[in-house]
């Protein structure tokens, strides 16, 4: 690594001594005090003082490689910086400013002479907790039409035990959002979000996320542009009679609800002195039907998409009907072992959305409803949302979960359509991965069936959702079936033996390395090669593809690709490495993950032939 002078140089090699006595010889908590002492002296010893002005050597968040910056003061293994002139602060590794020789310091951990991987090293976890929140990212500006869900998303460290505030501030509304109604928060590990239900054209707006803690504090700002027909009104069926009617609301005393039944062009009043939307009517079956809403002040909105509600007394037709008066079915997005997933527009709201279509011959109805209620109760910004379960719909014997609609492709295939990406890029998409991973494996959920055709990510949040879980609720079979994806199995689901969230992380590993590689570790030239490589656990590291990856990285996956379950890192462990702490700014060739989704694309039509066959 280089350094500024030879001292040093020499400095740091007696103290990488020092260090490792320390923690061979004496507790770990005794390392951690010594070891920030160290980090403190360095740090007071560098030319980096608050006032100074530093220039970042790679992008981090939304700064980018060579903004000049204005250092506010030290905070932990990192700098508190801010632009000139602005107030706005952002936490960065000093391992980012190049004419820092200490960067190298805050990698230090004690697993060299820790011989339990498993262990999480208490000196990273100490000094993460040390931190004041610190913003990474956030979605700068957000483009939704009226009617649709929309999700501002910040990512941020150091947010546990915080308080988190949303304000909406412009010229005509500067308010704290409280939730309920048409909002929703979520948080987890290193995202907050905040959700608007069925937007509308005054939602538009500056929205400001506040995160304070005894600490420090942060925050940051998302514009939201909401486009659209002005005065618009929605209607969507939720009971074989009733029908709920929105529309956007305006300081007006009351409303008046009109609705016209399909042929007649006959508008007819249908409520008077509505104070707020939304409103729900109970209407005679078997017709369909659209509304409008009149202002006491005589203005009218756009009529809504018309609705129908079944004449049908038996449930299975009613919900096919309901199904059918509701969705519009788009494309085809894609077909796996069980089910087909398509594109659908809401035709009350707008909105659009996935439809996973699963035929019960292929699978029960109790196991789509098992993963229909996992999803729905999934509130994790990283894992796909479901909205809502059709049994029999669109027709009798298939079920369909509305999920969420991922605006983007798979991670692979966004960062294989780009020149370049770098380690730092990797790093921020893999520890969105594993906190996904760890909310499932702290309530004993394992997903096993992570491949990269279940990672999607968002193109305009750079958020990553990770889909199907349909795996995660299927028990146990009689028989040992092959694996549904063989380059991303782990041993024991090689072998036919028991599972676990363990089986999850055998799969991460495989990811990350294709990740930063776009190689497979374990691939080879047959299935017979391919299982031998994987139940040795036979892989390296080779200077053609890793040479510029940082040792972290490859620590990381060694301690994920163990050929035993019990020996491979948790995901609350792996999200504690000092790969996650440290970005790298090494670029990688998108080349070989073109490669890579080339060939698998090219190899999923034989594979789901294979599939069709074997589970038809």
């Amino acid at each position: 690594m280089p350094v500024s002078t030879a001292s040093a140089t020499a400095t740091i090699t007696v103290i990488k001594i020092v260090t490792t006595t320390i923690i061979t010889f004496s507790s770990l908590v005794a390392a951690t005090v010594v070891t920030t002492a160290i980090i403190i002296l360095l740090l007071l010893t560098t030319t980096v003082v608050p006032g100074a002005r530093v220039r970042l050597a790679a992008d981090w968040g939304k700064l980018r490689a060579g903004d000049e910056l204005v250092v506010s003061r030290l905070d932990g293994p990192g700098l508190v910086v801010s632009h000139h002139n602005e107030k706005e602060e952002l936490w960065i590794p000093a391992s980012l400013v190049p004419n820092l020789s200490i960067s190298r310091a805050w990698s230090f951990r004690p697993s060299k002479v820790d011989s339990n991987k498993d262990i999480v090293q208490p000196l990273e976890r100490s000094l993460e907790k040390k931190g004041a929140p610190t913003l990474l990212a956030s979605t700068g500006l957000i483009k939704a039409t009226a009617g649709e869900d929309v999700r501002l998303s910040v990512e941020i460290i150091n947010v546990e035990a915080a308080t988190v505030t949303w304000k909406k501030e412009d010229e005509k509304d500067n308010r704290i959002i409280k939730e309920g109604d048409r909002y929703r928060f979520e948080q987890t590990a290193t995202f907050l979000y905040l959700e608007i239900v069925r937007c509308r054209h005054s939602d538009s707006g500056i929205y400001r996320c506040y995160v304070e803690h005894d600490t420090g504090s942060c925050w940051t700002e998302i514009s939201l542009f909401i486009t659209g027909v002005s005065g618009s009104t929605w209607a969507r069926i939720v009971g074989s009679t009733k029908i709920e009617i929105d529309w956007e609301y305006s300081s007006v005393d009351s409303y008046s609800i009109e609705g016209r039944t399909a042929p007649s062009q006959t508008w007819v009043l249908m409520a008077t002195d509505v104070k707020h939307p939304p409103m729900t009517l109970e209407l005679p079956p078997g017709a369909s039907y659209s509304f409008r809403v009149v202002g006491k002040n005589g203005n009218i909105t756009s009529s809504s998409a018309e609705v129908t509600l079944t004449g049908f007394e038996d449930n299975l037709n009613w919900e096919t009907e309901q199904f059918i008066g509701r969705y519009l079915e788009l494309d085809e997005l894609g077909k796996g072992r069980f089910a087909t997933v398509r594109r659908a527009r809401d035709k009350g709201t707008g909105q659009e959305v996935a439809l996973k279509q699963t035929p019960r011959h292929k699978q029960p109805r109790s196991l789509t409803r098992a993963e229909y209620d996992l999803l729905a109760s999934s509130h994790h910004g990283n894992i796909i949302r479901a909205f809502a379960l059709f049994e029999n719909a669109p027709r009798p014997g298939i079920d369909t979960i509305v999920l969420e609609l991922v605006r983007g492709p798979t991670l692979f295939v966004y960062l294989s359509k780009k020149s370049d990406y770098t380690e730092g890029m990797a790093i921020k998409y893999a520890s969105q991965l594993l906190s996904a991973l760890q909310w499932l494996h702290r309530r004993n959920i394992a997903h096993l069936d992570l491949k990269p055709e279940n990672v999607l990510v968002d193109q305009d949040s750079g958020i990553v959702k990770l889909i199907d879980l349909g795996e995660a609720v299927r028990g146990p079979v009689d028989e040992v079936v092959p694996p549904a994806d063989l380059e991303f199995a782990a041993p024991e689901l090689v072998l036919g033996k028991p599972t676990g969230t363990c089986t999850d992380m055998w799969a991460a590993g495989v990811f990350i390395y294709v990740l930063l590689s776009g190689v497979s570790p374990f691939l080879d030239d047959s299935v017979e090669e391919t299982t031998a490589n994987i139940l040795k656990c036979d892989f390296c590291f080779p200077n053609e593809y890793f040479e510029a990856i940082s040792n972290d990285a490859k620590d990381l996956l060694g301690r994920l690709l163990c050929l035993h379950g019990e020996e491979r890192a948790t995901a609350e462990a792996t999200l504690t490495s000092p790969w996650f702490k440290a970005p790298a700014s090494s670029a990688i060739s998108s080349i070989r993950l073109a490669e890579f989704t080339e060939r698998r694309a090219h190899c999923s039509k034989s594979r789901q032939d294979h599939n069709e066959r074997f589970y038809s």
